[in-house]
């Protein structure tokens, strides 16, 4: 075999196959007093979570006085609204599993997935949520796991679960799509940041907000760059990443909510 030809379908192998999670050595502090740090609040609230032969990054909140888990929906391609799904939670002292139920749009364009834990335990709201407000140019975060990799919590201050890792962007714009409303980002993802929360300051925002933290999107994936390598006899084909990072509107999480309240 072509030598150029091996080495490449190794990396390719090595990029599209993720190895065991790999905590890093980094200390993050719950206790940060910058204003324009993400606290604990946020990223306390982060998990990474397994469903089947899938992975991702989820994310908890209350709305209404019940507790949600809400990730992406391609997790859980070919399962139906109201369906109980089991998903592991990682944790340092092994994988924690729960039996939530999956609520979906009717929309299936729109790539959320609503996990309702039938509970009240988080008790208060923590985040704005939808993007009103937000504007393209302005900065963002978001929070998750590539490649399964996280911050380790060696303090044991969130109580033995991973910390993710924190990635920095802009709005780049506010596009609607097959009646769903997306936002478009300019940073980087990579596998395992599906259902990455995105994050701004409300107080980038101006006017007067209930919360420190806005949720405006749910990562989706990026926007792919087909690229190829021509060899003697072939020509391979390969999806590069263009740093534009495809993110459902946060808003739809309510829509998902209500529409299921409905029944």
């Amino acid at each position: 075999m072509n030598r150029f030809l091996s080495i490449l379908i190794i990396f390719a192998f090595a990029c599209t196959t993720p190895k065991a999670k790999i905590p890093t050595e980094m200390k993050y502090n719950h206790h940060n007093t910058d204003d324009n740090a993400l606290t604990s609040e946020v990223l306390g609230n982060i998990f990474l979570i397994y469903h089947g032969t899938q992975y991702g990054t989820c994310f908890q909140l209350s709305l209404g006085g019940k507790d949600y888990l809400v990730t992406a929906r391609h997790l859980f391609e070919g399962i139906q609204n109201n369906t109980l799904v089991d998903v592991l939670i990682n944790h340092k002292d092994g994988n924690k599993p729960l039996k939530p139920t999956l609520l979906v749009h009717k929309n299936s364009n729109i790539d959320i997935a609503v996990l309702d834990m039938h509970s009240n335990n988080i008790k208060e709201e923590y985040i704005d949520v939808g993007s009103e407000g937000s504007y393209a140019s302005q900065e963002c975060f978001f929070a998750g796991f590539p490649l399964q990799l996280s911050m380790l919590d060696k303090d044991g201050l969130n109580k033995g679960f991973p910390l993710p890792l924190i990635r920095k962007g802009i709005v780049s714009a506010f596009l609607r799509e097959k009646d769903q409303s997306i936002i478009l980002l300019d940073g980087n993802n990579t596998t395992g940041q599906s259902g990455s929360p995105v994050v701004v300051f409300n107080s980038s925002l101006g006017g007067k907000n209930k919360h420190k933290f806005r949720l405006i999107g749910i990562v989706r994936g990026y926007y792919p760059d087909q690229k190829e390598v021509k060899l003697t006899n072939e020509t391979f084909v390969y999806p590069e990443n263009t740093g534009i990072v495809i993110t459902s509107n946060a808003g739809h999480i309510k829509d998902i909510i209500e529409q299921n309240n409905e029944k």
